[in-house]
């Protein structure tokens, strides 16, 4: 258990300052040459098709897209967008667009004051914390690995945290698809509604309702048969 919360904070914290790896899809046209007809020439006659292929691209970090955000690039990967509807583009005011930047400011605040706090009561070195935010995500799961043991609870703030950090980031940026509800499920924590990215890419976790918030229950993949089989017996 720890270090699978260890190896997701890894991923989190990679994703926020140093980078990450994105799945992408493409098409491409390919001929079906006919062997007996065809001498498999350029100029052929032989039926194509297009195919869809994949490849992993390197994304830089989150932290630094942030940044870069006033360029405003166009990366909305919600539905409405694979459907063909039209965008409306709404100009930013000078310099730009600027809710990037207030999402790297709330995350940087918010970073550093639930840190500081979750390092007091672990017992490490608050000191460490005054390093720049990317060196603190590069090497926050070593620092979380030696008090995870003595207490999850505090690992799994930690993980919670960057979860929520990595969520506002992507939204902010326009490359998360949008949530979908999970079924008629709801959290077996407290109660409140499940969603998950709409393409599935993400854990399904914890909305909480109209009158709570989240509580930050997260469930993988590995748990959504047994998820969905609760809903049906309800």
């Amino acid at each position: 258990m720890t270090e699978a919360l260890l190896e997701r904070l890894r991923q989190n914290c990679d994703a926020l300052g140093d980078g990450y790896r994105e799945r992408v899809e493409y098409k491409i046209p390919v001929k079906y040459h006919d062997k007996e007809t065809c001498s498999g020439g350029p100029g052929c006659d032989c039926p194509s098709r297009e195919e869809t292929r994949t490849r992993l691209i390197r994304r830089s970090s989150l932290l630094e897209q942030l940044r870069e955000f006033q360029q405003n690039r166009d990366t909305d990967r919600n539905p409405k967008a694979e459907r063909g509807a039209p965008r409306v583009k709404t100009a930013g005011r000078p310099p730009g667009d600027m809710a990037g930047f207030f999402t790297l400011d709330e995350i940087t605040c918010d970073a550093y004051m639930s840190l500081d706090r979750i390092f007091i009561e672990a017992g490490r070195d608050r000191t460490w914390l005054s390093n720049p935010l990317k060196a603190v995500f590069e090497g926050l799961p070593y620092q979380v690995q030696q008090f995870a043991e003595a207490r999850p609870d505090l690992a799994r703030d930690t993980l919670k945290l960057t979860d929520k950090w990595v969520r506002q980031a992507k939204a902010a940026l326009r490359v998360t698809a949008s949530d979908a509800m999970f079924g008629n499920t709801v959290c077996g924590n407290c109660g409140g509604g499940l969603s998950v990215a709409w393409d599935h890419s993400s854990d399904v976790r914890c909305v909480g309702t109209p009158e709570t918030p989240p509580c930050g229950e997260t469930y993988p993949m590995s748990e959504w048969v047994a998820l969905y089989e609760k809903g049906k017996r309800g």
